[in-house]
């Protein structure tokens, strides 16, 4: 919603299509290969298989479930900007216009509903709606396209496309799911093929420990505060893109353990960040998590918002407490793009990919 509204203020500024962004570029693009579309047609058909194979008595469930995922897929779109920084890496500005100007057109049209289609047949083939025929023409002008210029190069690199798509479709999945309190295992959805992370134990007082899941090629540096004994993590990805700090404080008396308290905690540590940013109140998400309960809230720091954001710089503060069986964390999440894979995976392994293994509920 954020980077809605901060585009339509955006919009108002730039007079034609010729002076946009890149990143707008590639977006629009994105949007006309209809990838949000496939997305959900995958889905549809992966969850009409899954539900399929349930027991009877839960497959009300499964398929209720399934609706409210594929809805909000549909309505969000959010996989074009999530795929946005791929296209910019791997195309020039000149290969992106000719693509838009080949998806924008009726033959880029039939294309792109024709990959719409083959998303969800390749999934259940079992479907009466296979790839519909191509008008002898038009595949003619398909086929002449794809043959040079930036449709030869959209052909040689479709294996890489297709890896990219996967992966962060498996994120913005898992996230839409998460942010609903609901596992990615449910579904029995699991990492694409070449994603990996390695499990860290860290002892964060005493004798209890905690085991993190932290992406490889991520940088975790762990702190003791002589001072009150407090540990914490840092955590950055290999290109800087996040930093998340966490830290770690025993509640023995279950201080936070109501919705209540956690909300007012979060006030109180958070309110008075709203002076530097364009937010006016924290929008306090809350999430169930396997052992507890977290709230977050997303600012935007008003003296970088509207203007190119240095390398060192990040736009975005997701500022949370996660609160489990007499302990809770607090998170500060530092991102340049709240639609990255990056800031998506820190975000999920702070509120997910972190558990108590010993000294407390395991």
């Amino acid at each position: 919603m954020l980077l809605a509204i901060a585009a339509s203020v955006l919009a108002a500024s730039v007079p034609s299509q010729a002076q946009q962004p890149t990143s707008n570029r590639a977006t629009s693009l994105l949007m006309l290969m209809r990838v949000d579309d496939q997305l959900a047609a995958q889905m549809k058909a992966a969850m009409k298989l899954r539900c399929a194979a349930v027991p009877d008595q839960q497959r009300d469930e499964c398929r209720g479930l399934g609706a409210v995922l594929l809805n909000d897929i549909t309505n969000a779109k959010q996989l074009a900007p999530a795929m946005t920084p791929y296209i910019e890496r791997t195309f020039t500005v000149g290969e992106i216009k000719q693509l838009t100007d080949f998806f924008g057109s009726p033959d880029g049209e039939v294309f792109a509903d024709i990959a719409v289609r083959v998303s969800y047949y390749r999934i259940y083939p079992e479907t009466h709606e296979a790839p519909r025929r191509i008008e002898p023409d038009t595949q003619r002008r398909i086929n002449v396209f794809l043959a040079s210029g930036a449709g030869k190069k959209f052909v040689d690199v479709a294996p890489e496309y297709k890896r990219e798509f996967d992966k962060q479709s498996l994120l913005y999945v898992c996230a839409t799911l998460e942010r609903r309190g609901t596992s990615c295992a449910t579904l029995g959805i699991r990492g694409s093929e070449g994603e990996t992370a390695s499990t860290k134990l860290v002892t964060i007082f005493q004798t209890r420990q905690i085991a993190i899941a932290v992406p490889d090629g991520w940088l975790i540096e762990e702190s003791l505060d002589g001072k009150n004994g407090v540990r914490s993590l840092t955590i950055r990805d290999a290109n800087e893109e996040i930093e998340l700090f966490v830290g770690f404080v025993p509640d023995g008396n279950g201080r936070l353990t109501s919705r209540l308290e956690l909300e007012r905690e979060m006030h109180k540590l958070y309110d008075s960040a709203l002076a530097n940013s364009i937010e006016r109140d924290l929008n306090l998400q809350f999430a169930k998590t396997v052992d507890g309960e977290a709230a977050y809230a997303t600012l935007t720091d008003r003296s970088l918002s509207g203007r190119d954001v240095p390398p060192d710089e990040r736009l975005y503060r997701t500022q949370g407490i996660r609160v489990w069986n007499k302990a809770y964390l607090i998170f500060i999440l530092d991102s340049k793009r709240l639609e990255a894979a990056t800031h998506i995976a820190a975000l999920h392994l702070v509120l997910k990919g972190l558990r108590e293994v010993s000294g407390g509920t395991p």
